[in-house]
């Protein structure tokens, strides 16, 4: 989702709901159609590219479509009522199925029905969020398609297609989730606290991964070596997850071996442990830097978002 979507830039600033107040977002927050934002002008009817708008959002990284704003971002509002735009969305005669989003209301996070000055006219602001499903949209032909976001463009495509971006979509989302587990170890450590009882070990996601074969249908041989270590030809480097049992090992002996009265000190003030525990805080961070070229060096991202 944006940074602020309307509805949060709304209760913070002094003005109701009104077509002036969304405008004066648009503006503020400097929104324009890109990877998160879709302008729909006004229209008497919803009709496929609301559907087409919201599913290629959910399929990128979520966003906000704006129904009844002009390409240049004024706002006209629409006759469209807010039963219709949920009929719309929700695809009643597309089939569902386990595997795809087909009734996009339940990839939309709010819908704000802002009143403009002309009669019976109402402008829609509808949050979309992403989740691990494509999300399918029933074209003119009612045939279900799938959108994706490239840039401010849509593009629709085929089956072969689709296929090929929801198995590079997937890898990148498990590789961003390792990352992230990997990164929240490094931070206890890099903040010289004593670790809790509830610490990860294992990491629950990476091992979930492991034990549901996801590791090994999922990502690449490439990727299971940043991982684990596995393939990698001289022997000696170690993977992001060998540094983290590694790492975990030893400052659990060495809080095993804590004198009496520290028991609530940090690892860092622990007597003797000074330059020991400096040491494995610089390997933790390496390892997790490392991990974070090989993602991006695939060409996924990890900040929340892409560049718009």
């Amino acid at each position: 989702m944006p940074v602020r979507s309307y509805r949060e830039w709304l209760h913070g600033e002094p003005q109701e709901n009104s077509a002036v107040a969304l405008e004066a977002y648009l503006s503020a927050e400097a929104r324009a159609e890109g990877w998160m934002t879709e302008f729909k002008a006004a229209a008497r009817e919803p009709d496929y590219a609301l559907r087409e708008a919201t599913a290629a959002l959910h399929n990128a990284q979520g966003g906000e479509v704006l129904l009844g704003v002009t390409d240049g971002g004024r706002v006209e509002g629409s006759p469209v009522t807010l039963e219709r735009v949920n009929e719309t969305l929700r695809q009643s005669r597309a089939s569902p199925a386990p595997w795809r989003v087909t009734d996009l209301l339940q990839v939309t996070a709010n819908i704000t029905r802002v009143p403009t000055s002309g009669e019976q006219r109402w402008a829609y602001v509808i949050e979309v969020r992403p989740s691990d499903l494509p999300a399918f949209a029933l074209d003119s032909s009612e045939r279900l398609v799938l959108p994706v976001r490239s840039g401010s463009d849509t593009r629709v495509l085929d089956a072969a297609a689709a296929v090929e971006w929801y198995a590079l979509r997937r890898r990148g989302e498990v590789l961003r989730s390792c990352y992230r587990e990997l990164a929240t170890f490094s931070t206890q450590l890099s903040q010289h606290r004593s670790l809790p009882e509830g610490l990860p070990d294992p990491l629950p996601y990476i091992q979930a991964i492991v034990e549901d074969g996801t590791a090994y249908t999922v990502l690449k041989q490439v990727d299971r070596a940043a991982l684990f270590g596995a393939g990698i030809t001289n022997g000696r480097t170690s993977g992001a997850v060998d540094v983290y049992y590694r790492t975990l090992r030893r400052v659990k002996d060495a809080l095993a071996r804590r004198e009496e009265g520290w028991a609530g000190a940090a690892i860092r003030d622990l007597r003797g442990l000074g330059q020991d525990f400096g040491n494995l805080e610089a390997e933790v961070r390496q390892s997790l830097d490392a991990f974070a070229r090989h993602v991006r060096d695939q060409g996924f991202i990890l900040e929340p978002a892409p560049p718009g």
